[in-house]
């Protein structure tokens, strides 16, 4: 009896020292999360050239799948020759996190393509998470039949979305009376 109760205890005592253990470690080892602020500046110097370690910060975090750096290289890498297709897939993974500027990015650039209806998801992401300019290109998509047939309806009901979320032009697009949207 006095075997298996100190088999038992060891037992327990191990248990609680690899607990413990697991939990040390992982305060060593915090995910890292850098603020918003932390990223743009870091995009800022990196996009003036100034520190080569600010491109490589970006890329860390970028790996680690923080949607703001992903962004940032995106924005990177297209002003650099060669890099487009490295900064089209940045801004994608970006928008698939839910970054709307990303979001927002990617339908401009494939509203211009020969397949304007690629444009269209990302607007409609980046609408869905309030960005004011992709609902204002929602309207006016669906109002010259970009990418769709034309869908008055439908042109009214995003560009007063947009004019909600505080787009100046979609404000001078439409008005609002009593609950409805009359075009001005």
């Amino acid at each position: 009896m006095m075997s298996r109760l100190s088999l038992s205890t060891g037992l327990r005592v191990l248990g609680a020292l690899a607990l413990a253990g697991a939990i040390w470690a992982c305060d060593l080892n915090p995910p890292e999360r850098p603020a918003p602020a932390e990223i743009l500046a870091l995009s800022q110097a990196a996009n003036e050239g100034q520190q080569h370690a600010a491109e490589l910060r970006l890329r860390h975090w970028a790996g680690a799948g923080v949607a703001a750096a992903r962004r940032e290289l995106g924005r990177l890498w297209l002003r650099r020759p060669g890099m487009q297709r490295d900064a089209f897939h940045q801004y994608e993974l970006a928008a698939r996190d839910g970054d709307a500027e990303a979001a927002l990015v990617l339908g401009n650039w494939l509203r211009n393509s020969p397949d304007a209806r690629q444009a269209l998801r990302w607007y409609q992401l980046a609408a869905a998470q309030g960005q004011a300019e992709a609902a204002l290109a929602l309207g006016q998509m669906a109002l010259g039949g970009e990418g769709m047939a034309p869908d008055p309806a439908l042109a009214m009901r995003w560009l007063q979305r947009a004019a909600q979320l505080g787009n100046a032009e979609a404000i001078s697009l439409v008005s609002v009376d009593r609950g409805s949207v009359v075009a001005l």
